[in-house]
């Protein structure tokens, strides 16, 4: 792979140590999706680990600033209540590092800071208050690989996520967008934090997740380029939601603008209160008839909903019908053996509840809680199956499961190891996933075959899995036709 010039002098890297506690509307919203839907990018988290989320925007630099470079703002968030339990409401330190590697894998830079809070601060009734933050850079542009890790030093808990950046150019003269920012909420602001951008207060989401208690999802992105001195004065906007698939599932209209200048500023919420829940891509176009041109960009996001979310748990609950036994049945061939599938064909509906209760009582690691842990960790996979492996074959919140991703997280829960190669001129999408501790090391790879985001399983040293020992070469893409 080509090397990139990097210009980032690790002095360069600057931080804001803010925090903002999110409202409790948020809190509980979120507090049910960390519950509910354990990263699966990562290492399976113990008990003593910090869950940490991250997102990115780039925007253009300003005029001071180097054009060769682009403005990266990286958002991270946790959940104050993982941190120390301590009763006083003594001041307490988070040690961050973030790591910041090129395509080729080679460290770009590095750089340390603390962020303060106090221990016991937590509002009772605030159950999961979530904090954002934001990481401030200047990265030429490229694909970057950053590491972001977490310790706290009153408890000695830590955690670290990933995430993988596309940085663009953004000198071209033409129209163009910025990238999308995910907010909580977006307002006017005369305070001076670099949590403002161009008088607009803008609290990062740093988890992408909406749903029936946080129903408007904010935004915010730039606008480049404007004709301002064309003799129409006014710029179009439009927004849409794209399905998994990336066709259009709702449309928000199209709105005219009036030019402030040669860039502007899109700052609103869309109403999310109808979409069920899934995986979305917001997209944003901005047409300026001045200059006869139109930009897009678009941004990934994910809607939970709790009833959705109680249907989905129900999968382990006892059916009320030969239906709902029927889509148990499937849930419980990833986790019951040949026998069990056998005797539970055999029941009656009565009989195939009977049979549920006592499956779930007798696998239950510990009786002696009023919780069944087991049960619980089985409803977590599937839901998290259901939202997230859900593609454009596949659609809707009940279908996710049933690919060969979702049988396998259900099966043997979040991988120890996920490596994602979703970009690549010579190969289709691929993900390996590795469980230390199957069977000496368990490996699967995963392929997107034709494009809709439904990775099929093409190898795997698991026992009774499919076996393919050649099958990178099923990664490689069909050679294009050129035409004279």
């Amino acid at each position: 792979m080509e090397n990139i010039a990097f210009n980032i002098p690790m002095t360069e890297m600057s931080t804001i140590r803010l925090s903002k506690k999110v409202p409790v509307k948020t809190v509980l919203l979120l507090g049910l999706v960390m519950a509910t839907c354990c990263a699966a990018s990562r290492a399976q988290p113990s008990p003593d680990s910090l869950d940490l989320w991250l997102d990115y925007a780039c925007f253009r630099m300003t005029s001071a600033a180097p054009e060769s470079l682009t403005r990266v703002e990286i958002y991270y968030g946790l959940n104050h209540k993982e941190l120390s339990s301590k009763s006083s409401d003594s001041l307490q330190e988070l040690t961050m590092q973030l790591e910041l590697y090129s395509s080729a894998d080679s460290l770009v830079g590095k750089d340390n800071w603390k962020v303060a809070y106090r221990a016991g601060a937590v509002d009772t009734q605030s159950i999961g208050d979530f904090f954002s933050d934001i990481y401030l850079t200047r990265l030429a542009p490229g694909e970057y690989r950053a590491k972001l890790s977490c310790q706290d030093q009153a408890s000695a808990r830590s955690g670290s996520h990933t995430l993988f950046l596309k940085v663009p150019r953004l000198t071209s003269s033409e129209l163009e967008l910025s990238g999308l920012e995910l907010a909580l909420e977006v307002r006017e602001s005369s305070e001076q934090n670099r949590f403002v951008k161009n008088s607009r207060l803008v609290w990062p989401n740093p988890t992408t997740v909406y749903g029936s208690l946080n129903p408007l999802l904010f935004f915010y992105a730039e606008a480049y380029n404007l004709n301002s001195k064309a003799a129409d004065s006014f710029y179009l906007v439009s927004y849409a939601v794209l399905d998994s698939s990336g066709k259009v599932f709702k449309e928000y209209g199209q709105y005219q603008k009036i030019k402030p200048g040669n860039s502007a500023v899109i700052a609103t919420g869309l109403n999310i209160a109808s979409l069920p829940m899934g995986e979305y891509q917001l997209q944003l176009t901005v047409s300026d008839p001045g200059r006869n041109q139109t930009a897009r960009s678009q941004k990934a996001f994910f809607v939970y909903r709790e009833d959705e979310l109680a249907k989905t748990s129900g999968q382990t609950a006892e059916p009320a019908n030969e239906e709902e036994a029927l889509t148990i049945r499937g849930l419980l061939s990833y986790i019951a053996t040949p026998s069990d599938l056998r005797t539970y064909d055999k029941l009656t509906l009565e009989g195939k509840r009977n049979f549920l209760k006592e499956f779930w009582q007798s696998r239950d690691t510990d009786p002696g809680t009023p919780v069944n842990e087991y049960k619980r960790e089985i409803s977590r996979r599937y839901a998290y199956a259901s939202l997230h492996f859900a593609s454009g074959r596949l659609s809707g919140s009940q279908k996710g499961w049933k690919s060969d991703r979702g049988r396998i997280y259900i099966t043997y829960g979040p991988p120890d190891e996920l490596k994602s190669y979703p970009y690549s001129t010579n190969q289709k999408p691929w993900e390996k996933w590795v469980y230390y501790n199957l069977q000496g090391g368990g490996l699967f790879i995963f392929e997107d075959q034709d494009g809709y985001g439904n990775y099929e399983l093409v190898h795997s040293t698991a026992k009774g899995e499919k076996r393919s020992p050649a099958w990178e070469s099923f990664l490689q893409r069909e050679p294009s036709i050129s035409r004279e």
